[in-house]
């Protein structure tokens, strides 16, 4: 009965209706409270609805809720893990989500699943692109130079966006800067692309 009402909710998930496929899953796990799948079937749909603002943490404190009784029913299950670091980095926390990763991949590595594999690949090469991309820019600024003062934007033949740009363009890019996040993330894609040759990201 249990199995039914997940399916039902998995269905209702995949036609749009969140409300049905919430009442579906809490059904299931009212049934079979010990069932890890349904409990994490319940966080990966609150996480899939959850946003990224501060503001919006009701979804994710039940997404985050679901998946830890699912992995402390089913401790180590890569999925699980997975999950709850994709939570972490909507949650604007890397570095856990990283860790999480990493222990889902050592998990996946045990199971062999090369869809888990390449799924947990690409996410950790995720947060090393978000690390290379805030880092292949940086410049290092002048030494010998004050910052522009407010009033000089007020110069009648450049805007404030021009007078900047002239003054970062005298600081120089720090050579090679995000150069091992970027080896690093190309592995992992790479690592995913082995694992599983059809990941669409």
């Amino acid at each position: 009965e249990a199995r039914e009402h997940v399916e039902r909710g998995l269905a209702a998930a995949s036609a749009g209706d969140t409300a049905a496929a919430l009442v579906e899953l809490k059904l299931a796990i009212q049934r079979e409270p010990n069932w890890a799948d349904a409990h994490y079937q319940l966080g990966r749909l609150y996480l899939s609805r959850a946003s990224a603002k501060e503001s919006d943490f009701r979804d994710r404190m039940e997404a985050q809720r679901a998946l830890e009784r699912a992995l402390q029913l089913d401790p180590g299950n890569p999925l699980y893990l997975l999950e709850l670091g994709k939570l972490k980095l909507k949650q604007h926390m890397r570095v856990d989500a990283l860790r999480l990763f990493k222990r889902s991949l050592d998990r996946a590595k045990d199971r062999g699943d090369p869809h888990v594999l390449a799924e947990v690949h690409y996410q950790i090469g995720r947060i090393y692109e978000l690390w290379y991309e805030s880092l292949q820019h940086r410049r290092m600024t002048p030494l010998l130079r004050e910052a522009p003062a407010a009033e000089s934007w007020q110069h009648p033949n450049q805007t404030p966006s021009e007078y900047i740009n002239d003054y970062l363009d005298e600081a120089p890019e720090i050579e090679d800067s995000g150069w091992l996040e970027k080896d690093i993330m190309i592995e992992h894609y790479r690592a995913a692309l082995r694992a599983n040759p059809a990941h669409v990201e």
